[in-house]
């Protein structure tokens, strides 16, 4: 949520929530990004047409820079 202002739409939705185990959850904001970059890929992957459906557009390098 603290990248919101990036987006012509709102990130507030279902498609931009995943569900992680409490150990990939500290990973994912505790690890350097190199540690944690292909989870994120991974899971970027997953959400991505349902993120394009509700017109949340992101790209992995985007994500990337978020998550470092």
């Amino acid at each position: 949520m603290k990248f919101q202002d990036e987006f012509d739409n709102s990130i507030d939705v279902a498609a931009n929530i995943i569900s992680v185990c409490p150990v990939c959850h500290r990973k994912l904001h505790s690890a350097g990004l190199e540690d944690k970059k292909d989870m994120l890929l991974t899971l970027l992957e997953v959400r991505k047409k349902r993120l394009i459906d509700v017109k949340v557009k992101i790209t992995d390098r985007q994500l990337l820079e978020f998550y470092n």
